[in-house]
């Protein structure tokens, strides 16, 4: 399940009433969570964005767990990095960057095009994430800050060849498939760019 944590942390909201959400433009993964979780919840599509599912779901001791890891509403601002066994760190991270992490590919670099990001509203959690990233053997990033509309963000962005290295951390072991399709074929081409890829 933490990859699915992950998930919710970064894509996820948690009502008052308690009711978590996931809403996603790819349903693949809203497919894989739900089989992960065991759920009979249906999957919808939003009625005011189109391509846009959604999955809702309320358990009263999985609301209770997350309130215990800081995952609360309106958590965007304020959310921490939880406390997560090393043994499920990668996965943990995979769900982080299929939720706010970006892979897209530099087109002013034709050789080593393929960069990688995670951006989050929250400075103690991308700091955290990116010390944990380091101890997975990632090199030193800076924290870049971009205002926004609505307030600030913070984003940590790797080069091509670490791109490639952050593709094995979070690739390593995908028994359970639970993983973003769309951005997982990108990395592919990406590497595939890379010397002896």
């Amino acid at each position: 399940m933490a990859y699915v944590l992950g998930l919710i942390i970064t894509d996820g909201c948690i009502s008052d009433t308690g009711t978590i959400s996931l809403h996603m433009n790819d349903k693949d993964v809203l497919e894989k969570v739900k089989r992960a979780m065991g759920s009979q919840h249906k999957i919808s599509s939003s009625k005011y964005q189109k391509g846009l599912f959604c999955f809702h779901f309320g358990r009263e001791r999985l609301v209770r767990d997350l309130s215990r890891l800081g995952v609360l509403p309106r958590k965007s601002l304020k959310v921490k990095f939880p406390a997560i066994p090393g043994a499920y760190l990668r996965d943990f991270i995979r769900g982080v960057f299929d939720g706010d992490g970006s892979v897209y590919f530099e087109k002013r670099s034709k050789e080593s095009p393929l960069r990688t990001s995670f951006v989050s509203s929250s400075e103690d959690f991308i700091n955290n994430l990116e010390n944990s990233l380091k101890r997975l053997g990632m090199p030193a990033r800076a924290i870049y800050t971009q205002k926004t509309k609505n307030g600030v963000q913070y984003k940590i962005r790797y080069s091509h060849n670490d791109s490639g290295k952050l593709f094995n951390i979070m690739y390593y072991d995908l028994p359970n498939n639970l993983y973003m399709e769309r951005k997982y074929r990108k990395f592919l081409e990406g590497i595939k760019t890379q010397p002896g890829g």
